[in-house]
């Protein structure tokens, strides 16, 4: 803490306060209150300042260097707590607890509260369509337990992992805004570097078996575990106590929070960290959400709907039932124009139920009057699905507040004759004044009001000796003197008292609905839920007859055709009409062997083909004109290239570590994406590899789909069952290539290479001079000597330069390459 000389700067009883506060919570920056401000000092103020933008001042003796200071306005402070926290500072409110203290003249304050990125509620500080997610890991001997929770919407969730990699593709799929952990955990560097995650490092005391088995315990009201299905799973248990010890610690009080729930396999798709970017699902590949598949279908009318159609794309399916059924509620509102209009236009009334009940308790009749307005939309809904529109709830809501969020009358006699005395106390007295005026004569009587003695009648010397016997004398003036009555005592009462009569009684009734609503928290969560589910059924349903998708048939097991498939994110971009294509796997057709040039449509082919397997598994319709799906278990993706600067790791071996990923998990009931294997290396590392991984998959019996530039691989059509050639059609109009972007039977004739880069906008001079190496080379003329460095071949020359003839170097090549394998 950078702190002046104790000669300079006399240290405040306030400052000493400051600093107290301070000493308990030096990993946050504290906004300590006092009156209007939040106000910081020392190294904070630096830190504050500089962040904000905001001045930095001093406080402390003339003298002195000062101690440093900002500050920002109470009423605004969650704008700058906002920026703060994105600037990945942790920011803790210190309020006034307490009454004064007599001795110091200081009031009583403490933390009330810890903001940090995992912890934010407050809506103008979140993206209401995205899930707010604090991560925990406990690790021990090589195993990994989890545990996500979202505050705002009472989420909790926990599973146990074999391996970093599985670590990884969980961090990929919740994107935790915040990450805990212990000091030991051993792949703080290597993990964290890949999502630009700094870890907040958490006490290892909470990790304990048996504390955190207690804290679990203790929060939810139970003996045991058995209930939460984790009795048995010692890391979960870990994880989920540390999570709930670190919400506490930063809440400052124990909020509602749905049981555990224990993420299961089995149940949905695994979808690894580069299957979610290289598809781009939730996200493009710059980070937002236009131009990915999230994007292209998220109409719906709640956040909460929105939120829940992005988890149903990050875990799509994997039991044909629980697919048929959400897909048959999509096939009813697609077949009543009118139910899902209404059901739309009603939704829209419905606010973030799951959000309100977190931020319930800083604006509660606010958020109360929230909830009112959406119970009242959703008891005009006539669902298909099954909904508990809670007509009680509703009902003692609306018999307490009035569409203003205000206390209704007749709730309580006191509280309205204290509103009564706030809105009518100035008629009141002027009523009193005219009267008195009439009764007196004293046209120049007047009701006044001062400290020292309230309301009071002043009368003008000149006419004092009019006053009556039931005028009270209090104060004589320099030309008036003052009076009281009964009367005007007992109305100064009333309204004086008003405004602490309506608080008080407004909090004692707000506090009773706050805590009804509490316990009907269980219930308006699954409401909510289904609210959610609602929204997302419906919405499909409106982007399916919007994009012309039709309901696929699904299947547990076996072949699967796409008839005209299309890429639903390109479509919505192109300015003409997009390319369909047509796309099956059988026990003839299990790989697809792709060949043709860049910038012909391969990776749109390749990607269209698991986004409509993706839509058809979360329940979808799917942009094709039939589609017959296979259930898949898991879609693996190796699409482009890039080093790995923060691991140090080249273009080739990220390559090859993905690689490495699918041969060692993929199934025979997956789906499998590879797009130009071996690229990354020499020629003949590359062909041998992507040889032996396409026969790899072949054997294994995955539905592939493989692209290459390596067009001798066409030739493992003729010796492995189920690997089928395919390319792209082209034609050529003066020796200018045009992708007609449809598959065929059969592989590419030649590359497209020069002609592409002459289309890319290559130099001229280059391009001339390639297409003069390309005839040397295919000529076997191998010194080159005109405008270049002699290159001169000594040893036997490399093979791609001996081809004589596309037969003979391929049955010499399968011959050395299969050698071995």
């Amino acid at each position: 803490m950078n702190m002046t000389k104790d000669n300079d700067v006399k240290l405040t009883p306030m400052i000493k306060q400051y600093l107290d506060v301070k000493k308990e919570n030096e990993g946050s920056i504290l906004f300590f209150r006092l009156g209007d401000f939040y106000e910081m000092f020392f190294e904070d103020a630096h830190i504050a300042s500089k962040e904000l933008g905001i001045a930095l001042t001093k406080r402390g003796s003339k003298s002195g260097e000062g101690i440093p200071m900002c500050g920002v306005p109470h009423h605004s402070a969650k704008t700058y707590i906002a920026r703060l926290v994105k600037a990945g500072y942790n920011v803790a409110i210190c309020e006034q607890t307490g009454e004064e203290d007599l001795e110091t003249k200081l009031f009583k304050r403490d933390i009330v509260k810890i903001i940090t990125p995992g912890t934010l509620i407050d809506e103008e500080l979140l993206d209401d369509s995205k899930n707010n997610y604090i991560m925990v890991i406990s690790y021990k001997k090589n195993a990994m337990g989890i545990a996500f929770a979202d505050i705002t919407t009472g989420e909790f969730q926990t599973t146990e992992l074999k391996d970093e990699r599985e670590l990884i593709d969980k961090i990929a799929r919740f994107k935790p805004s915040e990450v805990l952990c212990e000091e030991s955990f051993p792949f703080k560097k290597e993990i964290f570097n890949i999502f630009n995650i700094k870890p907040t490092i958490i006490p290892e005391w909470t990790y304990v078996f048996d504390t955190a088995y207690n804290i679990i315990c203790d929060w939810y009201g139970v003996k045991s575990l058995v209930s939460f299905d984790i009795e048995g799973l010692s890391l979960s248990v870990c994880a989920s106590g540390a999570l709930l010890e670190y919400i506490r610690g930063t809440q400052k009080s124990k909020i509602h929070l749905l049981p555990i729930k224990r993420i299961k396999e089995g149940h949905n798709m695994y979808l690894d960290i580069s299957s979610r970017s290289n598809l781009e699902i939730i996200e493009n590949i710059k980070g937002g959400k236009k131009g990915s598949l999230l994007g292209v279908l998220d109409s719906t009318k709640t956040p909460m709907g929105s939120r829940l159609l992005s988890k149903w794309l990050s875990d799509p399916l994997l039991i044909k039932g629980e697919i048929e059924v959400r897909n048959g509620h999509v096939q009813q509102f697609y077949g009543d124009e009118a139910l899902r209009t209404e059901t739309r236009e009603i939704l829209s009334e419905v606010k973030d139920i799951e959000r309100i009940l977190s931020r319930i308790k800083s604006n509660p009749l606010y958020h109360i009057n929230s909830l009112k307005f959406s119970f009242r939309a959703m008891n005009k809904l006539n669902s298909p699905i099954k909904l508990d529109k809670l007509p009680d709830i509703l009902s003692h809501i609306e018999n307490y507040i009035d569409d203003e969020a205000k206390i209704k009358q007749d709730i309580n006699k006191q509280l309205d004759e204290a509103k009564e005395a706030k809105e009518n106390g100035n008629t009141w007295l002027l009523e009193i004044e005219t009267r008195e005026i009439e009764k007196t004569g004293i046209k120049k009587l007047r009701i006044k009001h001062s400290k020292l003695y309230g309301y009071t009648f002043e009368v003008p010397n000149g006419q004092k000796d009019s006053v009556p016997d039931y005028f009270v004398r209090r104060q004589t003036l320099a030309n008036t003197e003052r009076y009281q009555t009964e009367e005007l005592l007992e109305i100064e009462e009333k309204i004086i008292s008003a405004e602490g009569i309506i608080e008080n009684l407004t909090k004692e009734i707000t506090t009773e609905l706050v805590s009804y609503i509490a316990e009907n928290t269980e219930r308006i969560l699954d409401s909510a839920r289904r609210i959610a589910y609602i929204d997302v059924t419906s919405t499909l349903a409106k982007v399916a007859l919007e994009n012309n998708y039709i309901k696929p048939n699904i299947v547990e097991t076996g072949d699967t055709f796409i008839k005209e498939g299309r890429h639903p994110v390109v479509e919505k971009f192109l300015e003409n009409a997009f390319i369909p294509n047509d796309a099956f796997f059988n026990e003839d057709t299990r790989v697809y062997c792709l060949t043709g040039p860049n910038m012909s449509g391969k990776s749109t082919f390749m990607r269209s083909i698991a986004h409509i397997q993706l839509m058809a598994q979360i329940g979808s319709f799917v942009p094709a004109d039939y589609a017959e799906i296979a259930i898949v278990d898991r879609i693996f993706t190796r699409v482009g290239a890039s080093d790995d600067l923060a691991t140090g790791q080249s273009t080739f071996m990220v390559e090859m570590n993905e690689v490495s990923n699918i041969l060692n998990n993929a199934t025979e009931n997956s789906l499998i994406i590879l797009d130009e294997i071996g690229r990354g290396t020499s020629t003949y590392d590359g062909l041998s590899i992507a040889w032996a991984v396409l026969e790899y998959i072949a054997k294994l019996g995955a539905k592939t789909l493989f692209a290459t530039h390596y067009h001798e691989l066409s030739k493992i059509e003729e010796t492995v069952r189920g690997v089928r050639n395919f390319c792209i059609t082209i034609e050529e109009v003066d020796g200018v290539p045009i992708f007609l972007h449809k598959i065929v039977k059969g592989a590419a004739r030649k590359s497209y290479g020069i002609s592409v880069a002459k289309l890319a906008g290559i130099p001229f001079s280059v391009i001339d001079k390639a297409e003069e190496i390309m005839i040397r080379l295919t000529a076997h003329e191998l010194d080159v000597t005109e405008g270049m460095k002699t290159v001169s071949y000594k040893r036997k020359p490399s093979r791609v330069f001996e081809i004589k003839s596309e037969e003979d170097e391929l049955e010499e090549f399968e011959m050395q390459t299969t050698e071995g394998l």
